[in-house]
């Protein structure tokens, strides 16, 4: 019993951790509002799973409470399973497929959740060494879990052999790569511990599975800036005046800023005439789809200037930090934007320097 307290109060520890962080920090993350409830959700769904899988081995709770205890950690352990898995693959593929993992994994789960919910118990209990152990007495059920995790550990396994070309850093893909052989033995030693239930296993699952929350903790609070990027990367990124003058220019590849732009030739004249004619109209061209590449332009009309930025995709997360980026760059620039604008003098760019640390501060995650 105080084993089973001990555990269950470090799941919460690591859980409570990682929520409050996420939230008090939530201006940091360049993520939108659903993600971050989606984030704390599963940190959530992680530690009321083991808490239930832990009192169920606990006997001062009679048979028929540990029997429901018993039967939510197996429910809650498919969902968040199965939204871990889905998830993975879905940011990693942009194909048809990224949408197969959701509906294998709701088929299977269905079945799963209606021999628990509306069958006969598909498990026994006995009292052993002082602690409540299940034995798994239909077949069928068993068959049923083993085919489950067995397609979770093929699909993770295929997922990152196949998709990690699409990461965009190294390390990146080693975070995912150590995450998923987290999971993976995880599941292993879940399937073990199911086929021959034992307190010995169950300690054994129960440490790993802390040591995995505990990392997805250290991510969130470390490292999660790296899963803003995964599959997207940004190439350059370019702050014009209206008169077409260049402000600044920033290669993420090389990691610096550069003095004279890669944007050259006929692209700059481009670029120059789109800026020129757009940026005081209403109808304005925010975005160029090449094959390989985005061109996203955003315009502030009130102090005169463009953003141009060349990234393999546009989505949300690059959205809100352009916007993001121009709310602190207009801030600290206004009054020599509203001096060159008034007066029209030359531009002395070197006033814009200090975009690089704006860029540091929001664009952090795609800086190689």
């Amino acid at each position: 019993m105080i084993q089973s307290i001990i555990l269950i109060s470090l799941a919460l520890i690591f859980s409570t951790i990682g929520t409050a962080y996420l939230i008090r920090n939530r201006d940091k993350y360049v993520i939108d509002l659903t993600e971050k409830i989606l984030i704390s959700l599963y940190l959530f769904i992680e530690a009321i799973y083991f808490v239930f899988f832990n009192l169920s081995f606990i006997t001062f709770f009679p048979f028929h409470v540990v029997k429901i205890f018993w039967k939510i950690s197996l429910l809650l352990r498919v969902f968040k399973v199965s939204l871990l898995s889905s998830t993975h693959v879905y940011v990693l593929f942009k194909t048809r497929f990224k949408y197969f993992p959701f509906f294998i994994y709701g088929f299977l789960g269905g079945i799963i959740a209606s021999f628990l919910i509306l069958g006969e118990d598909p498990f026994n209990i006995l009292i052993y060494q002082g602690n409540y152990l299940f034995i798994i007495n239909n077949s069928l059920f068993y068959n049923l879990i083993l085919i489950f995790n067995s397609l979770v550990i093929i699909i993770g396994i295929l997922a990152q052999l196949k998709g990690s070309k699409n990461i965009s850093f190294e390390n990146i893909a080693n975070l995912f790569t150590i995450i998923l052989s987290l999971q993976l033995l995880n599941i292993f030693l879940y399937t073990l511990f199911l086929a021959f239930p034992s307190s010995y296993l169950r300690f054994l699952y129960s440490i790993m599975f802390l040591s995995f929350l505990g990392v997805a903790v250290f991510i969130t609070i470390k490292e999660f800036e790296l899963f803003v990027v995964v599959t997207n990367k940004i190439y350059n990124f370019v702050i014009f005046h209206r008169s077409g003058v260049l402000l600044f220019s920033y290669d993420f590849e090389e990691n610096k800023e550069i003095e004279e732009s890669l944007l050259k030739g006929s692209i700059l004249i481009g670029i120059n005439h789109i800026l020129s004619n757009f940026i005081n109209k209403k109808s304005k061209l925010n975005l160029i789809k090449m094959k390989e590449r985005d061109i996203f332009f955003e315009y502030d009309n009130e102090y005169g200037y463009a953003i141009l930025l060349i990234a393999s995709h546009r989505n949300n997360i690059i959205d809100k930090a352009v916007h993001l980026f121009m709310k602190d760059f207009s801030q600290i620039n206004k009054q020599i934007l509203n001096k060159i604008n008034e007066e029209a003098q030359l531009i002395d760019v070197s006033q814009f320097k200090n975009s690089k640390k704006i860029i540091k501060k929001y664009f952090k995650p795609f800086l190689s």
